[in-house]
């Protein structure tokens, strides 16, 4: 396959134009993923390979659902889809596949993109280190290995250099936890500011409203 715009609009304007075909892109990324040290907790293959096959489908007769039909999405794992366990980094949930998908990756499945899998985190996404010692620990590409840092692991943003184009990820704590903590008094909390922004369940939380 040629090289790939790097963007996820770019990936969807290829698509809209003929230049890319999404089931072809689909498989390269469920390669890659296949291939990564760590990096997924669990792939949606069948499922990744239906909706490439369907966009492509929409992309002969002209009709597209918009300018990212067809980009290949990654989702943390604290994202409930259909069929998948929700693990959240950790051996203690996860036991029962999810009945459906959460809100987020039901409207993205609607715009067209198309969910490869669930990516690795820190157990319970808490942790500002990016370590699992469950799943194992995904390292940034290119080398040398560095650990993603944060409670999320951070998949590549393009097929040239990692699996998932569009990498979906949750941060519950880190981005609020690291400036409040070295604050004096010693163990400032700090709000969280996009409470209330979407519906909390799924995906998991792992606090409410304080850090």
């Amino acid at each position: 396959m040629p090289a790939q715009p790097f963007t996820a609009l770019a990936i969807g304007e290829a698509i809209r134009r003929g230049e890319l075909d999404p089931v072809a892109l689909t498989r390269q990324c469920l390669t890659r993923a296949t291939d990564s040290d760590a990096v997924f907790i669990s792939l949606t293959e069948q499922r990744a390979l239906v909706e490439a096959e369907a966009c492509a489908e929409r992309q002969r007769s002209g009709t597209l659902r918009g300018p990212l039909d067809g980009v290949p999405l990654a989702w943390k794992d604290l994202f409930d889809i259909a069929g998948t366990a929700t693990t959240a980094g950790g051996k203690v949930l996860g036991k029962t596949p999810a009945e459906r998908d959460a809100e987020a990756v039901r409207h993205t499945a609607g715009a067209g993109m198309v969910c490869i899998g669930k990516t690795n985190l820190t157990e319970i996404a808490y942790s500002g280190l990016g370590l699992n010692p469950h799943y194992g620990t995904p390292h940034h590409t290119p080398p040398p290995p560095r650990a993603s840092a944060k409670a999320e692991t951070r998949t590549s943003p393009g097929p040239p250099a990692g699996p998932a184009p569009a990498p979906r990820w949750r941060s519950p704590k880190a981005s609020c936890r690291p400036p409040s903590a070295p604050t004096p008094p010693a163990r400032c909390a700090s709000p969280r500011p996009s409470m209330g922004w979407c519906p909390i369940v799924p995906p998991r939380p792992a606090t409410r409203a304080w850090e």
